[in-house]
């Protein structure tokens, strides 16, 4: 979840990080130096810990928080858990948030408000709304996933 923003550089405490550009998101491993908790950045040298991941889609109305590169932190719901979404012919199975997100907030975390537990990866938008690859897919394509 590594994506730079003006005060820290980064959202996510790790600095070693991988991209797929087939899934639009971005992911990190810890490294042996780090704390033991993955961190999501919310303000300067304000770091929130993920304890848990979701293993199933939210149901509509759900609330979630959303921290991104250009947004910032900002509040929503979902609007529809199973949206498909098709891009240069490629149809996504994406979870749909009733939050327009900006552009350049793509990789960023979608977790519950507490931001204890992550949700998903920000993918992108439309008017009025944004789209999220929810974990469960993001750990399937890369494999073994773990928030420690």
């Amino acid at each position: 979840m590594n994506q730079p923003n003006a005060s820290s550089g980064k959202i996510a405490d790790s600095t070693d990080s991988r991209y797929e550009s087939t899934c639009d998101c971005a992911i990190s491993d810890k490294t042996a130096w780090e704390t033991s908790n993955s961190k999501v950045w919310r303000i300067s040298n304000n770091y929130l810990t993920i304890t848990s991941e979701s293993t199933s889609r939210l149901a509509s109305g759900t609330d979630v928080a959303i921290f991104a590169k250009v947004t910032g932190f900002a509040q929503g719901e979902v609007d529809n858990p199973n949206h498909t979404f098709t891009f240069n012919g490629v149809d996504w199975d994406l979870v749909k948030i009733d939050y327009e997100i900006s552009g350049g907030d793509s990789g960023g975390a979608v977790t519950n408000a507490a931001g204890s537990q992550i949700f998903g990866i920000l993918k992108g938008f439309g008017t009025g709304y944004s789209d999220y690859s929810p974990w469960d897919q993001v750990e399937a394509k890369f494999g073994g996933l773990q928030l420690h």
